[in-house]
């Protein structure tokens, strides 16, 4: 099985789990997580092929941490719309609250943790 499917499935399993405590959920948002985890997984799989194909592992410190916060500042805005184009696919958007200010806000930063820490495991165990 490979690592990024275990990880970004266990990803799915918490929030799953998490939402259930807060407010209970219902079958469509829980289909609406898996393809959010889904989505992560691609989102992933196509950095890494970036991160391969253009050798920035062979960059200096410098020109890596500044592609890689803009590239993960870019996979955190794309997550966000993706977030929204899922729960308007699902049927759960709710624009009075999903687009506030501060919910956009904290979508875009916890989406750049979870990349940044993807990212800093990705670096990790590609070190030779």
């Amino acid at each position: 099985m490979d690592v990024a499917a275990l990880g970004l499935g266990s990803f799915a399993f918490v929030n799953i789990f998490f939402a259930s405590l807060s407010q209970g959920i219902s079958a469509v948002q829980l289909w609406a997580f898996v393809v959010l985890a889904a989505f992560y997984l691609i989102s992933t799989h196509a950095m890494r092929h970036v991160v391969k194909s253009y050798g920035w592992f062979k960059m200096g410190i410098f020109r890596l941490l500044v592609q890689t916060i803009l590239a993960l500042l870019a996979l955190s805005v794309v997550n966000v719309l993706a977030q929204i184009l899922i729960n308007l696919a699902f049927g759960t958007l709710n624009p009075n609250e999903d687009f506030r200010s501060l919910v956009i806000a904290v979508n875009l930063f916890v989406s750049f943790l979870y990349y940044a820490f993807w990212f800093l495991l990705y670096f990790f165990i590609s070190l030779p």
